[in-house]
Formats: C-alpha cells, sequence, structure tokens
C-alpha cells in the first residue's frame, strides 16, 4: 500500500501467493511490545504470535493427521528470504528444507536425514513453480526435486502454495484481484 499526495491509500501491489514477510510482522511486534508496551495496553491490537502455531494446524489438516510430517521448501541460504523462510519454519517447528534435501522414491517424497530418508506429506512450498521440479519444467534441469510433480498427481504429497498461485502476483492482474478475491 502507498499514500498518495491527496491522502488516499492505493494498493501498489497483491500477493495471492504466500505472503512474504511475515517474520518480520512477528518480530517487530515483539519488539514493540517489550519497548513500548503502552502502546498495546491502551489499544485493541490483534496478536499476531499465534500466527505460525495456526498455520502449522491448518497445514497438519491438509495432511490428513497430526503425525504427518510437514516441511518448508525454499531455496536456501543465498537468496533474500531465507531469513524470513528460515524464522518462519522455526516458529511453526517444521523443518526448514532445500530441494536438494529431498528425494523421490517409489512415488514418495522422503526428506534425507542422518537417521534415514523419513517420508514427507505436507509441503509449503517458498520456491518458484519451474523450480519445483526438473522433469515438469526442463527448462530449470538444475533446480528441484525431480519427480515431486508427479508425486502431487498422485496424492502421495500435498503442496501448500499451489503450483502456479504466482501467476495471480503479476501487477497486471491487480485491476482485477478484488473479483478473483471475492470469487475464491
Amino acid at each position: 500500500l502507498f499514500q498518495d499526495g491527496q491522502g488516499n491509500w492505493t494498493v501498489f501491489e497483491n500477493h495471492f501467493s504466500f505472503p512474504a514477510g511475515i517474520s518480520h510482522v512477528i518480530q517487530n511486534r515483539r519488539m514493540l511490545a517489550q519497548g513500548f508496551p503502552e502502546v498495546f495496553s491502551d489499544h485493541d491490537v490483534a496478536p499476531v504470535a499465534g500466527f505460525g502455531g495456526d498455520l502449522v494446524e491448518a497445514l497438519k489438516g491438509e495432511g490428513g493427521g497430526k503425525g504427518w510430517r510437514i516441511v518448508l521448501l525454499t531455496r536456501g541460504d543465498t537468496v533474500r528470504p531465507h531469513f524470513d523462510d528460515s524464522f518462519l519454519a522455526r516458529h511453526m517447528g517444521i523443518v526448514s528444507v532445500r530441494p536438494a534435501d529431498l528425494i523421490v522414491r517409489e512415488g514418495r517424497v522422503f526428506l534425507k536425514t542422518v537417521a534415514g530418508l523419513e517420508p514427507i506429506d505436507v509441503i509449503l512450498r517458498k520456491v518458484e513453480t519451474n523450480a519445483v521440479d526438473p522433469i515438469t519444467f526442463p527448462e530449470n534441469q538444475d533446480r528441484g526435486v525431480p519427480g515431486l510433480v508427479h508425486c502431487v498427481r498422485e496424492g502421495t504429497v500435498r503442496i501448500v502454495n499451489l503450483l502456479g498461485a504466482e501467476v495471480a502476483d503479476d501487477r497486471s492482474i491487480l485491476p482485477f484481484s478484488d473479483r478473483i478475491i471475492r470469487f475464491y
């Protein structure tokens, strides 16, 4: 959002895929509450600290059970949103993984660990769609988890933040965002 010279608020950009920067919101709120507690005692401020717990509970529902393994798929520590992704994963109590940490065997997605392969049931996707699976997106042969899209099609893993969701983040779609929101 931004405010123009006449005081009108205008939407500059919409994000229909996963909201970026949520860790900054949580951290800033915590620091403000410590430094300026009167702001929170004098006003009705909605809490944000439970975001991670609420999100992981929703993801457990996607997986169908409380014991299901959930991971956050990120590109790793070489990109700008690394802090956001790693903080969010820690806040949710799940593992942040890179594509190289996952492998597909016999139609299932597994996390490579020192104790062996652990099956994954739900993936919170924070990588671009075309960086998910080099078999499905051959233009990116060096990125992704080979066979991941096949597992999604077979229903052996669920991806939250669906493949292709970021297409709605294109600024040319902004004029239609109200109708998109109402439809969904």
